[in-house]
């Protein structure tokens, strides 16, 4: 981590500093004393700023936000109350997390589709169709 943060100096340290410690854009372009439009100026003048971010960041998500996540999960019931605040932030920082939960959604979706029509199910709950007859109702 040394090398990511020694070309850099002053705020720019700062910044990768903050987003090493799992910190937002936001926040630690706040607690280098920038707005969020800076950071994005300087990336784009200088994209070795803006990729040595993009890693900070990606290093900070990983370490902090992602290990808080493992930990909370594995603590059990006794550490519960603010798992929920957590998930919100991981979700918003990392789209991996939200394309994982849409796309779960979307497979259980398509799996309930296909069940109900392989089994004639009208897809209320696995209940046969009006069409099926007494044979099928004798099957269940």
């Amino acid at each position: 981590m040394a090398g990511l943060i020694e070309p850099w100096g002053g705020r720019a340290r700062r910044v990768l500093a903050a987003l090493l410690r799992g910190h937002s854009r936001r926040q630690a372009a706040l607690a280098a004393g920038v707005d969020n439009d800076t950071l994005r100026a300087w990336a784009v003048r200088v994209p070795a700023w803006g990729e040595a971010m993009r890693q900070a960041e990606e290093w900070g998500f990983g370490a902090v936000i992602e290990g808080e996540l493992y930990r909370r999960a594995l603590a059990g019931q006794e550490d519960r109350g603010s798992m929920r605040a957590l998930e919100l932030i991981v979700r918003a920082r990392d789209p991996q997390y939200r394309e994982k939960a849409a796309l779960q959604i979307e497979l259980v979706s398509r799996a309930h589709e296909a069940a109900g029509r392989a089994f004639g199910w009208d897809g209320a709950g696995g209940e046969l169709g009006a069409g099926d007859g007494e044979a099928g109702e004798a099957n269940l």
